[in-house]
Order: structure tokens, then C-alpha cells, then sequence
């Protein structure tokens, strides 16, 4: 994926149409993440942050810039805000929430949130629980939230069978000749789609019902403020879903904190007391509101999370690498290969799991 270098000119203009004058603002990398472009902005003593909103992943920046403000201004006027925060857009000096420029950019301003820590890794069961009751709380509050104010803002997400199908088209195609590379791989998917396809008919014939979740559990999506949990960012992909999607990426991003880097699948052993600790801090903010069915169904949520994120890098990996980073040319087949590891203890794990559920 291309990465657009934009000059200082090109910067200034974008924060002087969102009020800021160059004289008394100053800016510099917050980082280069896999989708937007985003800097820190300090003026007059407060600090922002300015991102560039990558057109190619969202199905529309128009959806993605109302859900961002209809779930900030919602959660502002619940409990959830009492302890949490996410963050909040700011407008341009026209009133507008999202800048568009000559060039059809995108851009968007939000406000910084003061934090201590941010992690990327799990190191501990009280980390784990914080983090999986923190989203369960995002979830609980929003489950008030007509699902209809919310739209798509990424088409197929955490679709089973698109994503499916997706690989399907990259096997059959094999542009670069990668299929004889992995075929023990590719046959440890055929022979385990039945774990994705149960959750998708769940889905689909609304047994599990649908909900405004996350979808994008990860660690590094919390702030922690003297050892608390004070925010929780980057809703892009907060949308109409399910709660085993969130539950099942903690499982797989928790769980294992090399699954996307170790080099050799026998490193991957799942943290037996972390997995707990999901359950426990998830079901505290959940329970309430999860109905039976969807309690029962967490743990096939967790199988299926964590097959087609293989499936996903395995996809990758057929097409050449256009999405995920890699630092070496095997690294999304040894993803794979780390995934399958995970998912074969996991489900090793099913009775002490479903004991906890």
C-alpha cells in the first residue's frame, strides 16, 4: 500500500482550515499506522491530533466520519464516560468534520487524550481483565444505540465466507506462484472452515444477534492513566457486528503475544491464566446484556477469529503482500503457521473454556 508523503506546505494548509495559525502550531509524526497517516499538534498549550484518512480501506469517509461522531457525542452522555473516554472530533473553521482538499484527501482533526501508557503487549491477568472489561463496557453502552444510526464503514470485515471466497480467488489465481509453498497450510484451512461457517450461519439466521461492537481489540487501542484505563481510540472500525468478534480477537491477540512475529509455530503457546482473565473481565461488563446463545457461542467466536486472520495472511501472502508489513519475504506464511498453532490449542482448551462461560 502506497504511502503518501505529504510537505510541510501541504501540512500547514490542512491546520490553518481547521483554525490553527503557523505561527503557533507546531506538529510532528505520531506514526505511520497500516491505514492513516496521523500527527501530534501542539498550540497554545493543547495538544491534537491530525489525520490523514486513507481512502481505500473504508467503504465511505462520509459513514466513517458520522459514525465517529454519533458514538463520541452518544458515550458522552452515558455512564461509560464516567471512567472512559474516546476521542472527539474538531471542526474546521467552517464547521465541517471532515476536510476534503483539492487533491481529494481526507483529513480529520480529534482531540489528544493526556495518558501515561499505552502497550502493546499483554504482561499480565489484571492487564488482560482491564482491557477485556473496558470493551465490554464500549459494548454494553452502545448496545442502547439504535444499530441503524450506525452504518458499515468496512465492507466484509468479518465476513467468514467473503473472506473465504477471497482466498479461494487467490489460490486459483497464484500470481506469483506461491501455492506449492503452502500446501500443508492450505489444507489445514479447507479442512477447518466448518469452524467459520458455523458462526456465519449463526449470523446470518440471527441466532446471534447484532451488535454496535469495536471490532479492533487490540491492546494499543486502550490508554492507561496511573495503571487505569482511561480511553479507548481508533473507532473506525466500531460498527454493526457481533460480540464473538471482539471477545475472539482478544483471545487471539492476548493470548499469544508473538503470533505475528514468532518465526517458528512451535514458540506459540497460549497463557492459560490471560485466556481467563478475558472471560472474567468480559463477562463482567457483558453479562448483563449477552443472551444465552451468545454466551455459548464465545468460544466458537474465538476459533473462528483466529482462523480467518490466517486465512487473511494466507490470502496475503498468495497475492504477493500488498496489505500486511512484512519484514521478511515468509513472514504472513509463518503468520499462518503461528495462527494454526494457536487455534489447535485453543481448541484443546475447549472444556476448561467452556467451564468459564
Amino acid at each position: 500500500m502506497e504511502i503518501i508523503k505529504f510537505s510541510e506546505e501541504q501540512i500547514l494548509d490542512v491546520l490553518q482550515k481547521f483554525g490553527f495559525n503557523s505561527g503557533e502550531v507546531k506538529y510532528y509524526p505520531l506514526g505511520i499506522g497500516h491505514i492513516n497517516q496521523s500527527w501530534i499538534v501542539e498550540s497554545k498549550g493543547f495538544k491534537y491530533i491530525l489525520q490523514y484518512i486513507n481512502p481505500y480501506i473504508f467503504s465511505s469517509i462520509e459513514v466513517l466520519t458520522r459514525n465517529f461522531r454519533t458514538i463520541s457525542e452518544y458515550l458522552k452522555t452515558a455512564p461509560f464516560w464516567e471512567t472512559l473516554k474516546t476521542p472527539e472530533l474538531y471542526p474546521t473553521k467552517e464547521n465541517n468534520y471532515l476536510l476534503v482538499t483539492e487533491k481529494k484527501y481526507n483529513w480529520r482533526m480529534i482531540n489528544y487524550i493526556e495518558h501515561d501508557a499505552n502497550y502493546k503487549h499483554i504482561t499480565s491477568e489484571t492487564q488482560a481483565y482491564e482491557a477485556a472489561k473496558a470493551y465490554g463496557s464500549y459494548a454494553k453502552c452502545l448496545s442502547y444505540l439504535p444499530i441503524s444510526d450506525i452504518g458499515q464503514t468496512i465492507l466484509n470485515f468479518h465476513d467468514p465466507e467473503a473472506r473465504i471466497i477471497e482466498f479461494g480467488k487467490a489460490l486459483n489465481e497464484d500470481i506469483v506462484g506461491r501455492r506449492k509453498m503452502a500446501l500443508p497450510e492450505i489444507d489445514f484451512i479447507r479442512n477447518n472452515s466448518e469452524y467459520a461457517r458455523k458462526v456465519s450461519k449463526l449470523i446470518t439466521s440471527s441466532i446471534i444477534p447484532t451488535r454496535i461492537t469495536h471490532n479492533n481489540t487490540a491492546l494499543d487501542n486502550l490508554l492507561w492513566r496511573e495503571n487505569k484505563i482511561c480511553a479507548i481510540v481508533d473507532l473506525d472500525t466500531t460498527m454493526p457486528s457481533t460480540l464473538l468478534y471482539d471477545f475472539g480477537d482478544m483471545v487471539r491477540t492476548y493470548t499469544s503475544p508473538i503470533i505475528d512475529e514468532a518465526t517458528n509455530s512451535s514458540d506459540i503457546s497460549v497463557q492459560c491464566n490471560i485466556v481467563c482473565a478475558i472471560i472474567e473481565g468480559y463477562l463482567e461488563s457483558t453479562a448483563v446484556f449477552m443472551t444465552p446463545m451468545e454466551r455459548s457461542a464465545l468460544f466458537e467466536g474465538a476459533l473462528m477469529v483466529i482462523y480467518i486472520q490466517a486465512v487473511r495472511y494466507m490470502t496475503d501472502y498468495l497475492k504477493d503482500d500488498p496489505y500486511y508489513p512484512i519484514n521478511y519475504p515468509e513472514q504472513n506464511l509463518d503468520r499462518v503457521r503461528n495462527h494454526f498453532e494457536l487455534f489447535r490449542q485453543i481448541l484443546g482448551m475447549e472444556n476448561e473454556i467452556r467451564k468459564l462461560l
